[in-house]
């Protein structure tokens, strides 16, 4: 009598399910894989259109400065998406610029300003995780200028945007 092995006697279920498996795992990787790269070009791509309106909002305000209100929607629409999407060295080097050149005083209400920009920090936090990117955190000492004309109390801008 042939004896045949549990193997032998059920080798092409055996071959199927690696079959199923392999496709199975093969698609799934493949799936994450494009969902990441869709999620980072489409990250990028709001990225360069929030850089690009904030330059083309410069631009017409040195170029069209009857242009003003509209000129400065387009940059605070800008400047809202890059504080969602940008490099932490690109938002600490705008805080920089705007406190050096119109000498922020301190917030009257500082408290509330930390608090306030405690909302962008996790919208920024959201952003950054949806994306599957480090958290690229800001300090609310960094937020606060960003969006107001004035500091919290003891911000060294240099040592809070050093790069690490």
């Amino acid at each position: 009598m042939d004896e045949k092995s549990w193997l032998e006697r059920h080798l092409t279920l055996v071959v199927a399910l690696v079959g199923i498996i392999t496709a199975t795992a093969t698609a799934t990787v493949t799936n994450r894989l494009t969902r990441s790269r869709d999620l980072e070009k489409s990250h990028l791509e709001m990225r360069q259109k929030a850089y690009r309106d904030f330059l083309d909002g410069q631009t017409m305000l040195w170029r069209e400065p009857q242009k003003k209100a509209e000129a400065d929607r387009l940059i605070t629409s800008a400047k809202m998406n890059i504080l969602l999407t940008g490099p932490r060295s690109v938002v600490c080097s705008m805080t920089s610029y705007w406190v050096h050149v119109n000498k922020s005083p301190v917030c009257p209400d500082f408290e509330e300003a930390r608090r306030d920009a405690a909302i962008y920090q996790e919208m920024r936090r959201a952003t950054f995780s949806s994306l599957e990117i480090p958290d690229l955190d800001l300090d609310a000492a960094v937020i606060v200028p960003y969006l107001w004309d004035c500091t919290l109390p003891g911000t060294d801008l240099d040592q809070l945007c050093a790069r690490p």
